[in-house]
């Protein structure tokens, strides 16, 4: 296991990070998801990151509950640690299965991709990532389409190669409500 000095204590960097899924969305599979928070990740101390696939009407649920929005969202993020700062990530993140079929169609991509794309986003958030201005929102969507293209491989189901490179990158100035 790998570990990194953090304030004073050794904590692991390759802490327990699971997924599993209450919504289904075709082509991609729990150990892609996992793989691509892992690469958001980076060398970022994580003790513990949960990410749950479910429907629209549980995201809108949770996205009341916690933000007081009605709407569906494509993916929230809840960071649980004591120490924002400065600790090992622990936190959950959600993903809306529904959510990603619908942009798919709209952004002519894979409902799988997608997927990995708000994965990867929520962990970006984890790691101090922001898009509340135009600058932010276009680092972060480059940094998105890196991570999704390092790690995009044959998705379960669809017989398609995704190749480093090939991964469709989204409009940058495509603005989507983050909770």
């Amino acid at each position: 296991m790998r570990t990194k000095t953090h304030g004073g204590r050794t904590t692991p960097t390759d802490g327990r990070i699971t997924a599993r899924r209450i919504a289904t969305c075709h082509g991609v599979a729990t150990s892609q998801i996992v793989r691509a928070v892992r690469a958001a990740l980076g060398d970022a101390p994580c003790s513990s990151l949960s990410v749950i696939v479910v429907d629209d009407a549980e995201i809108v649920r949770l996205h009341e509950q916690f933000m007081h929005d009605s709407t569906p969202t494509d993916v929230l993020t809840f960071d649980l640690r004591d120490d924002l700062v400065d600790g090992p990530i622990e936190a959950e993140i959600v993903l809306s299965a529904e959510t990603a079929e619908r942009q798919a169609g709209r952004f002519h991509t894979e409902p799988g991709q997608e997927l990995l794309r708000y994965a990867i986003h929520g962990t970006l958030h984890l790691v101090g990532f922001d898009d509340r201005t135009p600058s932010e929102q276009r680092r972060m969507r480059r940094e998105e389409d890196r991570i999704l293209a390092s790690v995009a491989t044959n998705a379960p189901g669809t017989g398609k190669h995704k190749r480093p490179g090939g991964v469709k990158s989204r409009n940058p100035q495509r603005t989507v409500d983050r909770a």
